[in-house]
């Protein structure tokens, strides 16, 4: 049945892999009676937001039914869904009966105006009149029965299996560009380590240059153990070990959810995020232009992962 083949379709959560929240999907299932199509689409958004689903008015109360579906296999994500109901000739689920009451109290009425107008009407006019009268046929459409409900389910699940291979693929791309951002953020990190340590005898020459300029210019007395004791504290804090230490952490710890069984967008942004306020603090110590570049360029390969990871599921 179809609904038993697309259920075998479906991603297990278990072995799960980065997703996008954006994703197209189109399925179809049909039976002798009908064929039912379902589209989805899918894209980016904090929560899942069901609001778009159109769905024919017969299936209306099975609603609830379907955004369990939906909920439960995609997500996350803003959703439409468009399901398309068209029936095999002869299968229309209505049944037409004349209103007998009715077509007896309009024939009685006929003739009687006949008889009142003079007219001469037969039996036949009078009776092809009734019949052409509006609301003299009644129709009664069937229930859904759990044969057609199960058929729905199917192109249900048959869309939402398409759309997850649609974002399976999306996101394969959106890793190599992550993982491509994170090794230029840890090239630009390399940079920095190598002349990190020439600062604090930069900062010391221009210190005493400053130092002697003022010296001359007011003639003044320095005490050499104070001096001593804030050129130490400002050589301190342009140490940024624990920066790059902290950000290679971070950096390895992004590339380690990347390869989860399940795709963590939330959590990556999160990482993402800790990894923006290291390189922060590396670009308030860095105290020099070739470093401040570097911290710049930094900072542009992770807005460009903070753009992407909003997308991921």
């Amino acid at each position: 049945m179809a609904a038993a083949y697309v259920v075998a379709r479906l991603p297990n959560r278990g072995l799960g892999m980065l997703r996008s929240m954006t994703g197209f999907g189109k399925f179809a299932c049909a039976d002798e009676r009908l064929m039912l199509t379902v589209e989805l689409k899918s894209v980016n958004s904090k929560i899942l937001d069901l609001g778009a689903l159109r769905v024919p008015t017969r299936y209306r109360m099975y609603e609830g039914v379907l955004r369990n579906l939906l909920a439960e296999g995609l997500e996350r994500g803003k959703v439409e869904m468009q399901v398309t109901l068209t029936w095999q000739e002869g299968y229309e689920p209505v049944l037409s009966g004349l209103n007998k009451t009715q077509f007896a109290h309009l024939v009685s009425t006929l003739r009687e105006a006949c008889q009142v107008s003079h007219l001469q009407c037969s039996d036949d006019a009078v009776f092809q009149v009734a019949m052409q009268t509006e609301g003299i046929w009644h129709q009664e459409e069937l229930p859904v029965s759990e044969a057609e409900l199960e058929l729905l389910k199917g192109a249900v699940l048959g869309a939402i299996a398409e759309v997850n291979t649609f974002r399976e693929k999306e996101a394969e791309a959106t890793a190599r560009d992550f993982l491509q951002q994170i090794e230029t953020i840890r090239a630009k990190a390399t940079q920095i380590d190598k002349i990190k340590d020439l600062r604090p005898e930069f900062f010391r020459a221009r210190f005493d240059e400053e130092l002697a300029r003022l010296k001359a210019r007011e003639n003044i007395e320095i005490d050499d153990s104070r001096l001593a004791q804030e050129i130490f504290y400002h050589i301190q804090r342009l140490d940024v070990n624990e920066e790059l230490k902290r950000l290679e952490q971070h950096c390895a710890y992004f590339e380690q959810t990347l390869k989860a069984s399940v795709s963590q967008g939330r959590k990556l942004s999160f990482i993402a995020q800790e990894m923006g306020r290291e390189i922060n603090t590396l670009g308030s110590k860095s105290c020099d232009k070739e470093m401040q570049h570097l911290v710049v360029e930094m900072k542009d390969a992770l807005e460009k992962i903070k753009e992407q990871v909003l997308n991921i599921l």
